[in-house]
This record gives C-alpha cells, sequence and structure tokens, in this order.
C-alpha cells in the first residue's frame, strides 16, 4: 500500500494521460472535419472554373452570357405547394359515363346507385339491375282474391 501522497501522484499522472489522449482524438477529429471540408470546397472551386471557361468561351465567340435574376445564388427547383395534380382524373367505370370518379371506380351518381341496388357489379364491370316485377300481390297468388268456400256469404245472411 502506497502513502496518500503517492495514490494522489498516481491518480494525476491518469488524469494528465486521459486529458492528452482526448486531446489527440479531439485533433484527429478536427483534422478529419477540415479535409473533408477543404474536399468540398475543391469539388466547389473546380466546377465555378469549369463555368467561368464556359463563358470564357462565350466572351470570345462574342455571345453574350444569360443573366440570372438570382447570380449570386446556385439555381434551385421550385417547390411546389399543395396538392400535387393528377395527370388524368379517373373516371367511371359505368358504360357510357365519363363523369370524374368518386368512389369503386364509379362517379357520385352510379355509386349511390351501387349502394340503393339500382345497378349491380358483374364479372366485366357495372350493369343495370334486373327491373324487378311490378305485379301486385294478389296477382302473384290467385288464391287470395277467390273467396273462403267455408266462411258465411254477408249477402245471402241479409236476405
Amino acid at each position: 500500500m502506497g502513502t496518500l501522497g503517492e495514490k494522489a501522484g498516481t491518480f494525476i499522472l491518469t488524469a494528465i494521460q486521459v486529458a492528452n489522449d482526448t486531446k489527440r482524438m479531439v485533433e484527429e477529429r478536427v483534422k478529419g472535419l477540415v479535409k473533408e471540408a477543404m474536399a468540398d470546397h475543391e469539388a466547389e472551386v473546380s466546377k465555378l472554373r469549369e463555368r467561368l471557361e464556359d463563358v470564357e468561351r462565350l466572351v470570345r465567340r462574342g455571345a453574350k452570357e444569360p443573366e440570372r435574376k438570382d447570380a449570386g445564388t446556385p439555381a434551385r427547383p421550385k417547390k411546389r405547394r399543395g396538392r400535387k395534380k393528377a395527370a388524368k382524373a379517373p373516371e367511371c367505370s359505368f358504360p357510357g359515363c365519363g363523369n370524374r370518379h368518386m368512389a369503386k371506380g364509379l362517379c357520385k351518381n352510379h355509386y349511390y346507385q351501387l349502394k340503393r341496388g339500382s345497378i349491380v357489379k358483374t364479372a366485366t364491370g357495372y350493369e343495370a339491375a334486373k327491373p324487378k316485377p311490378d305485379a301486385p300481390a294478389e296477382a302473384a297468388n290467385p288464391a287470395a282474391t277467390q273467396p273462403d268456400p267455408s266462411a258465411p256469404k254477408e249477402n245471402q245472411a241479409q236476405s
């Protein structure tokens, strides 16, 4: 076991060594960042030199350089705002209808007709539903229109 002074000295030496290691790592990181920045800068300078050579060629030919409003800044594409427009709005898939579709490939009118049952979906698309017979219930059941023979006759009982 060492004395308190020896322990303090060891601690201080360790702290100094850690500080030196940290300093070395920071220096290496800074050097790496500077190299990256220089490479980016050199690439930008190279692009500017190429542009300058193009302008010099145009000047030698006697042509004017096209003027830009934002000569100091690089050109950027304009950003669109809002929803993107579809190339062409989809049309209703009901035969003969060219209206814009709302849901399930149908326009508003045909979609609601589908919900009501006026049109049906088939394997090939949509078509009008088969009309239901409009005959009254008595025509469908002829026995309901004839009187019951076992029931008393009202006309005969009164006479």
